[in-house]
């Protein structure tokens, strides 16, 4: 049997591994990281959006506790849910009917920053809060289709 020899040492090989996943360590641990984030924002609690879900649009009116806890009206019927600030993420369920599970409909979403120009040239900015919605079948889901898209938006000012 063969020993493979480096180094001068049967076990030099695994020296030499040892050392090079140090160094490569002590190199990341040392160099500087530059984590990239992005801009968090202060979800609009001004009851000024404008939703589109598949298509249909509506005011939507709601506002959130500083414990996150999301209420309000959409397209008449009222919402219920989450806002979580670290993530940017807001989950609702509208409850079209109340006493029929099968109508409610799920909704998550994100909050970012959208700008645009007018006409004019001029700068509009918006909050945008956009993600999908689950239907069922009670509230017009079906097997083959019962994710659709959404999203809302709140003007404000641009900086």
């Amino acid at each position: 049997m063969k020993t493979f020899i480096f180094m001068g040492n049967q076990y030099g090989w695994i020296i030499f591994i040892v050392a090079s996943i140090c160094l490569s360590l002590l190199i990341a641990i040392n160099s500087t990281i530059q984590v990239v984030n992005a801009a968090v924002l202060t979800l609009q609690n001004n009851n000024n959006w404008t939703v589109n879900a598949n298509g249909h649009q509506d005011a939507l009116r709601f506002s959130y506790t500083s414990q996150g806890k999301v209420s309000g009206i959409m397209y008449d019927d009222k919402i219920i849910g989450f806002w979580d600030h670290n993530s940017q993420k807001i989950i609702f369920m509208r409850l079209d009917n109340p006493s029929d599970p099968t109508s409610f409909q799920i909704y998550t979403g994100f909050l970012f920053k959208d700008t645009t120009t007018n006409s004019l040239g001029m700068p509009l900015c918006y909050q945008t809060l956009s993600g999908s919605f689950l239907t069922p079948a009670g509230a017009g889901g079906s097997a083959t289709r019962n994710e659709y898209g959404w999203y809302a938006q709140s003007p404000i000012p641009c900086n």
